[in-house]
């Protein structure tokens, strides 16, 4: 993954999904994203469109507490993919690979406002509900709010048949 971090730093600054990881909309140096790119993570994966090919997002798994059985996902996806279902696909995948992997009830995901429509079709589904932080996160010059949801092994575990194919999850 270090040779990866050149071209993660280009998804975090670039595009709009900077304001998606860790520095909302702030533009660290690349000393700074090299030092704290692995702060909290207990695993993530790069997402390629082929093997060895360029880099066009990661999905993540932080912040884990096994005592209660939780942790964080996210993502940020490059904005060529955008609608592509590229996100969703990697998301499935590696949430999947998390399940079984590790004995987690469920991951939070807290999306903000003007991403909200990049989950929309998942919601109800895979994303369940949990609450709002009103005006929590500063972006593009306002605060904007912020949306919490879970990932619940039992509601990935009903979606996975649906959505990938049974070669691919065994």
């Amino acid at each position: 993954m270090p040779d990866d971090l050149p071209a993660l730093y280009r998804l975090v600054v670039g595009g709009s999904s900077g304001d998606r990881l860790r520095y909302q909309g702030a533009t660290p140096s690349f000393g700074e994203f090299a030092e704290h790119a692995y702060d909290a993570v207990h695993v993530q994966h790069v997402v390629e469109l082929q093997p060895d090919g360029p880099v066009v997002g990661l999905v993540v798994l932080s912040t884990v507490d096994f005592t209660v059985g939780t942790g964080h996902f996210s993502v940020v996806l490059d904005d060529a993919c955008a609608g592509s279902g590229l996100g969703v696909m990697a998301s499935i995948l590696f949430l999947n690979y998390v399940f079984s992997r590790w004995d987690l009830r469920k991951v939070a995901v807290e999306v903000a406002d003007q991403n909200l429509g990049s989950f929309a079709s998942l919601e109800g589904k895979l994303l369940q509900r949990e609450g709002v932080r009103q005006r929590h996160v500063y972006w593009m010059g306002d605060y904007v709010d912020l949306h919490l949801f879970a990932i619940w092994r039992h509601a990935l575990e009903e979606v996975v048949p649906t959505m990938l194919p049974r070669s691919w999850v065994g």
